[in-house]
């Protein structure tokens, strides 16, 4: 049934393409007049049925047009896009066969000014102003100077909260002596102790970032570092996490302790690192010819543990063993700058034992050998 009814189609279709202008206007005229008396006769219910079926005949009609369209666009854009990739295609392989007669021009050499450029950035971030530290005055840890704020105690805010713990009183020694220190005093540091630190306004500071200035009309103001960690928590109006304030206090250095150089810290102690880099920097601070000062501990792990856990200090000999010393820079250092650096004290050394001794668990059962510090 299907096939005979596309066999009609077929035939009807093949008469309307054979038929002229004129012959289908006379067979459109003819089905006008065929149909007027059926229009003429039908209820209002059935030309609406009529109307109904001739506008789906016409939608489906329409969209077999617009499907056949769509086909055909889609197909002449698919040939477009394929004709122009092989344009382009053509087009790079025509630019790129003159450079294969020729030498290769990538990778292109750096130009003489980008070398330049170049070490002299390195050279000014390896500088000691680049690489300059110094401690916050809130928390004491040290930082980059570059990573710190000058600005003077009336700025810093939620400065109240600077006031040390009740706790810590009976902790921090003669902090009641110095507990009454006001920003109006003409000297900041206090001469009655030599600790670290001071209050001012009943705030704890540490006094090494404490700077005395003046301004344009002659006031006397003070201007303390503070590092970035605690000035966003005193922004956000919160204690500094590393503050006396919120009872972080580890007390200032002994004074048999302090100033300890190299040979020295390693001949009193338990446990030494592994290597310690020294390059010895320019006495005239210039960046051009600076020096970065760098001096660390790599690996730390354990010594002879039966020698070293029983007497005390260290053996020259094994001194000269673990420690070698590298100079780094234009010319030999002379004498004199390496007297501070490399230096062995004996009255330091056993001043240092002899606390370590008293104060230390950990050096409780040391012997400290005197023969050894004779022959330093």
């Amino acid at each position: 049934v299907e096939q005979q009814r596309s066999i009609g189609r077929e035939i009807h279709a093949a008469r309307r393409a054979a038929l002229t202008p004129r012959e289908v206007e006379q067979q459109r005229s003819l089905a006008v007049g065929r149909s007027m008396p059926k229009r003429a006769t039908a209820t209002p219910i059935e030309a609406e049925e009529q109307r109904v079926l001739a506008r789906e005949r016409t939608a489906a009609r329409r969209a077999a047009r617009v499907s056949e369209e769509a086909k055909q666009q889609q197909t002449v854009a698919y040939k477009t896009t394929r004709l122009q990739k092989t344009v382009k295609q053509k087009q790079t392989v025509m630019k790129r066969k003159p450079n294969q007669d020729g030498k290769a021009d990538w990778p292109k050499p750096v130009d003489m000014d980008c070398k330049v450029n170049c070490l002299k950035n390195f050279i000014q971030h390896m500088s000691m102003d680049s690489l300059a530290e110094s401690v916050c005055g809130i928390c004491n840890v040290r930082r980059f100077k570059r990573d710190l704020r000058h600005v003077p105690l009336s700025k810093i805010p939620s400065i109240e909260l600077l006031k040390i713990h009740p706790d810590l009183h009976s902790m921090i020694p003669k902090i009641q002596e110095i507990n009454s220190f006001n920003s109006n005093d003409s000297n900041v540091q206090s001469s009655t102790n030599n600790q670290s630190f001071t209050c001012i306004n009943g705030m704890f500071f540490y006094e090494a970032e404490l700077y005395k200035t003046v301004d344009r009309k002659k006031r006397s103001l003070i201007h303390c570092d503070v590092c970035t960690e605690c000035w966003s928590a005193l922004t956000k109006e919160k204690i500094p996490k590393f503050s006396a304030t919120n009872k972080v206090w580890m007390g200032d250095i002994p004074k048999q302790l302090q100033g300890l150089t190299i040979p020295e810290q390693r001949l009193i102690a338990l446990y030494r690192h592994n290597s310690c880099i020294v390059k010895l920097q320019s006495p005239f601070h210039s960046t051009s010819t600076a020096q970065s000062a760098l001096k660390g501990n790599c690996i730390s792990f354990p010594q002879y543990v039966i020698n070293i856990a029983t007497t005390l200090p260290l053996e020259l000999d094994d001194l000269c063993d673990s420690l070698k010393i590298i100079f780094v820079g234009s010319r030999m250092p002379q004498r004199s700058q390496l007297k501070h650096i490399l230096t062995v004290r004996k009255k330091k050394i056993y001043d240092a034992l002899q606390w370590l001794n008293q104060n230390n668990p950990l050096y409780r059962y040391i012997i400290i050998n005197q023969s050894t510090i004779d022959t330093l």
